[in-house]
């Protein structure tokens, strides 16, 4: 399933919800899993942490990479704004829409887009979920 909406908050909660995974088994399946009794459930759980952590980690480069080339941040603090973003595999922005937010955070979030270097997404499939990504762009009250 490709995610359509890509925020760092929901990110973080669904790596949460991944560290809680197995708390509704018993505790013979949960002391069977650490042992080394299941190594497929095991490799499968690592797998899965591990393309949860790439896909935070290359979140957070593109919105470094945005938040670096926006000019005047300090006037957007507090502001949101939601692009939509279509990324070639090497990190090149074929389009960038906005779809929600501070009408004039946005534009200045869609040229700090359309400067930024976004770098390479790390494998295919970090790519397929930020390839047509809704990003919420938010800058913090501190700067």
């Amino acid at each position: 399933m490709q995610l359509k909406r890509v925020m760092p908050l929901v990110l973080m909660m669904s790596l949460q919800l991944v560290a809680c995974n197995s708390a509704g088994k018993s505790a013979s399946e949960t002391s069977s899993a650490r042992s080394g009794g299941d190594s497929v459930q095991n490799l499968q759980f690592a797998e899965g942490r591990q393309q949860k952590s790439e896909i935070n980690s290359y979140a957070e480069k593109i919105h470094s990479a945005v938040r670096e080339n926006l000019d005047n941040p300090n006037l957007y603090r507090g502001k949101v704004c939601s692009i939509r973003l279509t990324l070639q595999r090497d990190g090149t922005v074929i389009s960038a829409t906005a779809e929600g937010g501070d009408p004039e955070f946005c534009k200045a979030a869609l040229l700090a887009v359309k400067r930024a270097k976004i770098p390479a997404a790390p494998d295919e499939r970090t790519w397929q979920v930020f390839n047509n990504a809704l990003l919420d762009f938010k800058l913090s009250k501190k700067l």
